[in-house]
């Protein structure tokens, strides 16, 4: 059946129709699209912009710590160490006009005083300034770190340092340092272990870190532990120096924390 003139301009009429509302449609989706991916690319960058700031505000305040580290030893060795020592002196003076059995009683209790309270500061700036980590390197610092908790507790620590003779960043061997003085601490303070492994190896494009204990471990997601300064400090020193790191731990299980620096 032929269409007249009139049904054909109808039909053509439908046609334009449809075809202009399918190009709005399409219209409407690509402009939908690229919204949606102008949106999230803005998104994007406004999260790498946050971690960026992030990672900025982890990085001063650790600097801020080593900082306050290094001026409080400096303090301890300088002006309490000193005068500790000038007491000492004064003490030994005065110990010779002592002459009678409790002046010298009372001067040997002192003698033990000054000494204890000397040890005491030294062990203190030791602590938070050490330095064998900037004389001799992280191994070495290690080794000694390792030695003194050896003994000063019955838990048998086991470690197994190696190096490949390259000079570390100073600011990644002072992390990897502070790590794993944390994860002592935290060992010798609540797990209740008897035996700890630490292996670290530096090679000449990456530094990796093997820690393990025997002890009651711990659920890393509980809300006692995510409100801990201790994993949090670990967690932010890692993500400082941009190092991958893992720590595995569930009640009754020990806990195991490994971690890996790598560099080009």
């Amino acid at each position: 059946m032929d269409t007249t003139p009139a049904q054909t301009e109808i039909l053509t009429t439908i046609f334009i129709g449809v075809f202009l509302m399918l190009l709005l449609a399409l219209a409407f989706v690509l402009f939908f699209y690229f919204s949606q991916r102008k949106f999230q690319a803005q998104q994007l960058l406004a999260q790498e912009l946050e971690i960026e700031h992030r990672e900025q505000l982890l990085l001063a305040s650790i600097k801020t710590q080593e900082d306050e580290r290094q001026r409080l030893a400096r303090e301890l060795h300088d002006e309490v160490g000193s005068k500790l020592n000038v007491i000492n002196l004064g003490l030994h003076q005065l110990k010779k006009q002592g002459t009678t059995p409790e002046a010298r009683q009372s001067f040997q209790d002192l003698f033990g005083l000054v000494r204890t309270t000397t040890e005491t500061t030294r062990r203190i700036a030791h602590d938070l300034l050490p330095p064998t980590l900037e004389k001799f390197g992280l191994l070495m610092a290690l080794e000694e770190l390792c030695d003194q908790y050896r003994q000063s507790s019955p838990v048998m620590l086991e470690y197994e340092f190696s190096e490949s003779g390259i000079q570390l960043d100073p600011l990644v061997a002072l992390n990897f340092f502070r790590v794993v003085q944390e994860l002592l601490s935290n060992t010798y303070k609540y797990s209740q272990a008897t035996t700890v492994k630490i292996s670290l190896a530096i090679k000449p494009h990456s530094l990796a870190l093997f820690y393990q204990d025997n002890g009651i471990g711990f659920d890393p997601n509980a809300r006692e532990q995510q409100k801990g300064m201790g994993l949090k400090n670990i967690e932010s020193r890692m993500r400082t120096i941009q190092a991958d790191y893992q720590l595995d731990s569930t009640p009754g299980n020990g806990t195991v924390f490994t971690a890996q620096k790598t560099w080009s």
